[in-house]
């Protein structure tokens, strides 16, 4: 599953007027204040209106419009997503939060859902790497089916599109499936065995973690290095996590302040 991208480079927003549209070449001007510019817009690009896909010659002339483009290139500028700014502040809360949905396409490498919220359509790229869970269990993708309610969790690619790190039935689920593709896990200690190198954690949303703990593993407090014997069952801490032959290690572990009630995880 391995759909075409843009190449992934810096990118710059901005909002104007839209003064011309030529759906042939698929180039755009957009004033800004004083200002004009030129915008070609592949097919790749990602095109919205009314929080829904759209073509190009959708948009009419003196639109108030949304681009990212590349930066560093000359005009006409490339852009990688388009949208009407209405639409733009929906595919922003979209691309970063979990969103409840009613599945209405499923395919080989994607997945559209219609935003429970606000009625949006969205469309996830999915791959090896997305996590599934349907009814308390692992799932495959085959068992995702159309008209199912799901919660996916995002994770906003360069080139614009948008991945399904989870796929879930719950939002509890979805939840846990994200911090695990996560690099870091915070959460309170349960148990740790320093002689096997063995950490288990009750992780911030409401998962359980058995993880391996390298040798050697960097333990840092208040900014300076500590011994692994202040790793105690309910301490607070954030660990660093790789993948290794198949198993997750913990090089970094950072004891902290458990946060206050009602604090959110960063997604």
């Amino acid at each position: 599953m391995q759909p075409q991208t843009l190449l992934a480079m810096e990118a710059s927003t901005k909002t104007g007027t839209l003064v011309a549209v030529d759906a042939q070449t698929r180039q755009i001007i957009v004033r800004e204040g004083q200002t004009e510019a030129r915008y070609a817009v592949p097919d790749g690009a990602i095109v919205m209106q009314g929080r829904r896909p759209c073509s190009l010659d959708s948009f009419a002339v003196g639109a108030s419009v949304v681009v990212r483009f590349r930066v560093g290139t000359a005009e006409p500028h490339t852009v990688y997503d388009m949208a009407d700014a209405a639409t733009w502040a929906w595919l922003t809360r979209v691309r970063r939060t979990i969103t409840a949905g009613r599945v209405v396409e499923v395919s080989d490498a994607a997945i559209t859902i219609e935003d429970k919220q606000e009625h949006g359509q969205m469309r996830y790229r999915v791959t090896d790497k997305t996590r599934i869970e349907i009814a308390g269990a692992t799932a495959s993708w085959a068992a995702v089916k159309p008209e199912m309610s799901v919660f996916v969790a995002p994770r906003l690619l360069p080139s614009g599109q948008t991945m399904a790190t989870a796929i879930a039935d719950t939002r509890a689920a979805a939840e846990r499936l994200r911090e695990r593709s996560m690099p870091t896990v915070s959460g309170t200690v349960r148990a740790l065995d320093e002689k096997k190198r063995a950490l288990q954690m009750e992780t911030r949303a409401g998962d359980r973690r058995s993880l391996s703990i390298a040798d050697p593993c960097i333990i840092r407090r208040d900014g300076k290095d500590v011994a692994m014997s202040q790793v105690r069952p309910g301490v607070w801490i954030t660990a660093h996590v790789r993948k290794r032959d198949g198993r997750e290690v913990v090089y970094r572990i950072t004891i902290a302040r458990r946060p206050s009630a009602g604090t959110k995880a960063k997604p």
